[in-house]
């Protein structure tokens, strides 16, 4: 899986995987490493929880045409983060956004391939 941002021309994941069996949602990056993939995609979905994780995240939340809606730079441990109308929600390893230059209303491309 792939995840573009056209607007400014930049790859923010080259290999994203969808959570989407029930067990790797309710998982989610917990007791993971972004080693064999740098995002996970999380469709049908509108805030995650970071208890029992140990690093903190970058956070898109993206409308149904994945119109970036908000985004949360470098979420702590034992933090929530949700966004009422949101229906994906992206989990990235920690600077990714500020690096890629990723703001609001950015219209991303998502290609899907690798699934957990």
């Amino acid at each position: 899986m792939v995840i573009k941002d056209p607007t400014n021309d930049h790859v923010i994941a080259a290999r994203a995987v969808e959570a989407r069996s029930h067990l790797s949602r309710m998982r989610g990056m917990l007791g993971r490493r972004f080693e064999n993939f740098d995002a996970m995609v999380f469709h049908k979905n509108n805030s995650i929880h970071m208890f029992f994780m140990r690093i903190p995240l970058d956070i898109l939340f993206l409308d149904k045409e994945s119109r970036v809606l908000s985004l949360r730079h470098s979420i702590r441990p034992w933090r929530m983060a949700m966004h009422f109308g949101a229906a994906t929600t992206i989990e990235l390893p920690a600077g990714v956004l500020k690096e890629k230059g990723v703001t609001p209303g950015d219209q991303l491309e998502i290609t899907c391939d690798q699934v957990l």
